[in-house]
């Protein structure tokens, strides 16, 4: 199997070697590439800290930044919360 460059797990990943690996993901792309539903994703893009472009209308998210936004998120010590 070749090796992968791009990718997030193993979801929307381009071969080594592939000659238009695309830099950005689409809304969609970036959904799925994460694990949630597009409409999540752009709801709550900013709360979250989501890394984004806008271009007019349209949400372009850059590939690496998406990948580092992810990692550091996972790599964040989580809080507990306080009971109600």
């Amino acid at each position: 199997m070749p090796k992968s460059v791009g990718c997030i797990g193993e979801v929307l990943c381009e071969p080594a070697g592939a000659l238009n690996v695309r830099l950005t993901y689409t809304s969609a792309e970036a959904a799925a590439a994460i694990g949630v539903s597009e409409k999540f994703l752009r709801e709550d893009m900013l709360k979250l800290g989501i890394p984004h472009v806008r271009a007019g209308r349209k949400l372009i998210f850059p590939r690496q930044a998406l990948a580092d936004w992810l990692n550091s998120e996972a790599a964040r010590p989580k809080t507990p919360k306080a009971p109600d």
